[in-house]
């Protein structure tokens, strides 16, 4: 019985799916561990119209959690860079 359901889903395309399936799993997990565990904060502020606002501010209006998001990128590209 297994090597059948091993054979059918060969011919199906079965496994190429779940494997898809769990790669965007895993991909969305990640994700979620980075908005959660990582964070960076920036304490930058000017003031404008004569009102103090800081650039923290504005990139929590614009994607919340943008800092840490561009970290992690920032590190995935040199450590892809350097592993060249």
């Amino acid at each position: 019985m297994g090597t059948k359901f091993l054979e059918n889903s060969e011919e199906n395309h079965l496994m190429d799916k779940l494997s898809m399936g769990a790669s965007i799993l895993g991909m969305t997990v990640i994700g979620a561990m980075i908005g959660t565990m990582v964070s960076l904060q920036t304490t930058l502020s000017f003031t404008l119209a004569g009102t103090e606002t800081t650039l923290q501010s504005i990139f929590d209006q614009i994607f919340p959690g943008i800092l840490p998001l561009g970290a992690t990128f920032l590190c995935v590209a040199l450590f892809n860079k350097k592993k060249c």
